[in-house]
């Protein structure tokens, strides 16, 4: 997970880990919530390990805080397709495991004032 908050990146630490969801089965303890706190303006990406393990023809695993600062683009669509560019980019050929983004936009709600 990755949180952008004021410009800057910030990976939040949870106190436990799990085991990936796939291999969940296989431990007794499954995962636990965690949550991450989020105002309006800032975004929380949530990716696979398609992202992070994701590597250049030297070996270098893609550098997502250094790229994370594409997810400011306007629309999510867009960032996604940045984002996605951009470590197709860095592995300069094929994917040898898919990847899955969810971005999450925190938006500031509009006052509503109900009628009697």
């Amino acid at each position: 997970m990755v949180v952008r908050r004021d410009g800057s990146v910030h990976f939040p630490d949870p106190p436990a880990s799990a085991p990936p969801l796939s291999l969940g089965g296989h431990s007794g303890d499954g995962p636990q919530p965690y949550g991450v706190e989020h105002t309006p303006g800032e975004q929380v990406l949530l990716y696979t390990d398609g992202i992070t393990e994701a590597r250049d023809g030297d070996g270098s695993f893609c550098p997502l805080g250094e790229r994370a600062g594409l997810l400011k683009a306007v629309g999510a669509r867009n960032a996604l397709d940045l984002l996605s560019e951009d470590v197709a980019g860095h592995v300069c050929g094929p994917q040898h495991d898919g990847m899955a983004l969810l971005p999450l936009r925190c938006h500031a709600h509009a006052d509503v004032t109900e009628n009697p």
